[in-house]
């Protein structure tokens, strides 16, 4: 194997890495996101129990 071969095969590797890792970033987002909602959906002022539930409903499956 070349050494051009191998570093296009490092620099995948790492672009790979990086993608999996601005994933799982984004998904531990998304839940602590999920979670305040659902924290928030009984709070007791209406507005933002609304704004808490409405997001809920259009973002959970």
């Amino acid at each position: 194997m070349s050494i051009v071969d191998s570093f296009k095969q490092a620099s995948q590797k790492a672009e790979n890495f990086a993608q999996k890792t601005q994933l799982r970033k984004a998904v531990i987002t998304a839940e602590t996101a999920l979670s305040l909602c659902q924290l928030l959906s009984n709070y007791p002022h209406p507005q933002i129990n609304t704004w808490a539930k409405k997001i809920l409903i259009n973002y959970v499956i």
